[in-house]
């Protein structure tokens, strides 16, 4: 550590990473780690669990970068702190536009939590993220009066964990009801966040299968999702824990997500927004972009940064969206 004090590499406290500790696996800032005994804190390395040796938290200098990716992803950090790139290890400083960074795919717990609270629940905790809300304990969902499908599926699951679900349409506009104590348990077993704004994919949720976390998913995209051929339109409200959780998930599962910062227009006011697309495998076409190659280098607004080391050679681990640093 008194070797290295001269050359800080460092990570905004904003940044998300993927940990292992003695609650799971799951994202969690780097300002949330650094708060952990670092022997209880492991980070994984696109290969294995590397342990976290401490962190040491520094004043912002005014030089601080951000990184900002095809994928919509922004990375800050000081511009001594290295990433792994298609051309070698690179100092922030030296990165170009049009650099591609290296990343992994997140791995599955070791022994997932997967239990009675199965696919069916997982699937209906996503569309819940997507289109739900709750008024006492029952639990609506807004949708299309075309969506015959989806109201099939969720009264089969209310019936299945036990509640009941009814149903009302007004013009295009279909309103679920669902009810039932099993149910709302689900909800806040697997949901946090109570609004568009917060919703978000509970920290248990990383502890059970890709399988488990692929039906959420799904259940989110029937809500969020608009499907055109192999992939999937999305766009909502400016809600930050939904970003960083679809990122992770898609690390997990292998898909390739972009999001990008935007807005539209309602009741004459400019709302910000996330629009972008999820793909569950890649197009293959030739003229395809990385979704890790950098577009724009700029300064960053972060407060704090953050060292952090970590045993292995060549100290490397992994960002909750797979990116290597």
């Amino acid at each position: 550590w008194y070797l290295r004090s001269d050359i800080i590499w460092c990570l905004s406290g904003g940044t998300v990473l993927y940990a292992r500790t003695q609650k799971g696996d799951m994202p969690m800032t780097v300002k949330d780690v650094a708060r952990l005994d670092p022997a209880t804190v492991q980070l994984w390395n696109g290969e294995k669990w590397t342990q976290l040796l401490g962190t040491n938290k520094s004043a912002r200098r005014g030089d601080e970068l951000e990184i900002v990716l095809r994928s919509g992803e922004r990375i800050s950090c000081t511009p001594t702190h290295r990433f792994p790139t298609t051309a070698g290890l690179v100092d922030a400083a030296d990165l170009k536009v049009g650099d591609i960074l290296t990343s992994c795919r997140l791995p599955e717990p070791e022994t997932p939590r997967d239990c009675a609270i199965d696919v069916d629940a997982a699937w209906f905790a996503g569309l819940y993220i997507a289109e739900g809300s709750r008024s006492g304990d029952t639990i609506q969902l807004s949708g299309h009066a075309k969506e015959a499908e989806r109201w099939e599926r969720v009264q089969g699951i209310a019936a299945k964990f036990g509640g009941s679900a009814t149903m009302s349409e007004d013009g295009n506009n279909q309103a679920i009801r669902v009810y039932g104590k099993v149910l709302n348990a689900i909800i806040d077993e697997l949901v946090t966040g109570r609004t568009s704004h917060d919703k978000g994919f509970a920290s248990v949720v990383w502890r059970y299968s890709d399988r488990f976390i692929t039906a959420m998913v799904d259940g989110y995209l029937s809500g969020d999702g608009h499907a055109d051929g192999n992939r999937w339109r999305l766009g909502f409200c400016r809600n930050y824990n939904l970003e960083r959780d679809l990122r992770t998930a898609c690390a997990r599962l292998g898909y390739t997500l972009t999001l990008g910062l935007a807005s539209v227009e309602y009741d004459g006011k400019q709302v910000p927004t996330f629009r972008g697309e999820l793909r569950k495998e890649r197009s293959g076409h030739h003229s395809e972009r990385d979704r890790n190659e950098i577009i724009e280098l700029r300064k960053a607004r972060c407060r704090e940064v953050y060292d952090l080391g970590v045993t292995d050679e060549p100290h490397l681990f992994a960002l909750a969206s797979g990116v290597l640093t």
